[in-house]
């Protein structure tokens, strides 16, 4: 491909639901700072975690929000998602998640790893730790490590690593895995059929924890570029 092509940025979030203290007046305006970087991509287009087929139950919360009468919920679909496209002055949102049901739950196979590998278990989990919101940082410091390629990159290699779980013809790691790997290629199929001409720049909200799997898809499948979520939250 040539010239112009259609822009995805994919801001990865921690989910926000049961943390009250997120509508505090001072989060709310941290939250209020965060979107204001994001939305200097001038995105057409904003995407969330949130399956498709919720696409009229959202879109009809969205209208009401537009009409001021929708309280946001705590979750970053409505405080982050919703804002932005209010922002960009976008009429609809669009959920591109799917969930399925893994065959094994990935606690199962955490105890499972625990009993019967204890050495790739206490590789895996002894220094795995994970960003947390303390009081003494602001929610934007708190997107920029979220975001960080490092972080990032470790986190995709821990669940890459969730392979080596079992043994030969007794994959225990995998049967969590293939599904894992099919919800991020449906949603990377969903978001790409968003893309349907090189003006569109796509702002996709989502668990930090899909970001460089759906931005390895995104690359190899030379459907558009990708922008680093970075270079907006450190404007």
């Amino acid at each position: 491909m040539s010239g112009k092509r259609p822009e995805v940025c994919i801001l990865g979030t921690f989910h926000m639901r049961n943390n009250e203290a997120l509508l505090s007046d001072r989060r709310q305006a941290e939250m209020v700072e965060v979107i204001s970087k994001i939305s200097t991509f001038k995105p057409t287009k904003i995407a969330v975690e949130m399956e498709v087929d919720q696409h009229e139950l959202l879109n009809q919360k969205y209208k009401q929000f537009l009409s001021g009468n929708f309280r946001l919920e705590l979750s970053e679909i409505y405080q982050i998602g919703f804002r932005a496209a209010f922002e960009s002055e976008l009429k609809a949102i669009h959920p591109i998640d799917w969930m399925g049901t893994p065959s094994a739950s990935f606690g199962d196979i955490q105890k499972w790893l625990e009993e019967h590998q204890p050495a790739l278990y206490n590789e895996l989990f002894d220094d795995f730790t994970v960003p947390n919101l303390s009081d003494e940082k602001s929610l934007l410091d708190y997107y920029k490590e979220l975001n960080e390629s490092s972080w990032l990159d470790y986190l995709h290699s821990f669940y890459v690593n969730t392979a080596r779980i079992g043994d030969f013809n007794h994959y225990v790691g995998i049967e969590w895995l293939s599904w894992w790997y099919k919800r991020n290629l449906i949603i990377f199929s969903n978001l790409s059929r968003l893309i349907q001409s090189n003006d569109k720049r796509i702002l996709l909200i989502i668990g930090c924890s899909h970001n460089t799997i759906i931005q390895n898809f995104l690359d190899e499948s030379g459907t558009c570029d990708v922008v680093d979520a970075m270079t907006l939250l450190e404007k």
